[in-house]
């Protein structure tokens, strides 16, 4: 085969390299048919796969998130309140929410205590002279964000004494609005009248 540049082909290289050039061509032809034929195979029928299967997967995941979240919350929920001591000695109560307010009288009531325990809704109080405050009876409120507690001293209450409490709370975006009135009662208690607080 002449390699020269500059010289001319005879017929034989002419036609050799035609058919050269026609094999490179065909040959070209068929590799963009086949990616032709691949790139509109993956769009319909490999690309959705991947894709059906990973939103598969996120959702079984966030199924699976949630069934964890609410076991979690199922096997170990905030409790409403919380009790320390009993008669006798400082007892402190601590409501982290408004619920429950049956519970926590009995539960005061199993550690020796009387209560009279209303949850109300905000802007609203039990009407006075419900009871007589007891003489000398000592009690410490602490409120915070989210919650507030009592601190009754020890052998501050009678065995006929009565713890009283009416809450209710107000969520804004912002901050919280609670409003307790605590007190030891002497003697009876009369049922909770909802007034409006003043």
């Amino acid at each position: 085969m002449n390699t020269n540049p500059d010289t001319q082909l005879d017929a034989f290289e002419t036609a050799l390299l035609a058919d050269l050039q026609h094999q490179i061509t065909q040959g070209q032809a068929a590799d963009d048919s086949r990616l032709a034929e691949v790139a509109s195979i993956r769009p319909t029928r490999r690309a959705p796969q991947p894709r059906r299967r990973l939103l598969l997967a996120g959702a079984v995941a966030a199924a699976g998130a949630l069934a964890v979240g609410v076991g979690v919350q199922v096997a170990q929920p905030q409790p409403a309140f919380a009790i320390t001591g009993k008669n006798g000695e400082d007892i402190t109560v601590r409501v982290m929410r408004l619920e429950g307010a049956k519970a926590l009288e009995q539960a005061l009531s199993d550690r020796g205590i009387n209560a009279d325990i209303s949850y109300l809704p905000f802007g609203k109080t039990c009407a006075s002279g419900r009871f007589t405050p007891a003489k000398g009876a000592e009690f410490l409120l602490r409120d915070a964000t989210d919650w507030f507690e009592v601190l009754i001293p020890a052998n501050s209450m009678g065995k006929a004494d009565t713890f009283v409490l009416a809450a209710s709370v107000k969520k804004g975006e912002k901050e919280v609005e609670t409003r307790i009135d605590a007190d030891i009662a002497r003697g009876p208690v009369a049922p909770c009248r909802i007034v409006d607080a003043t």
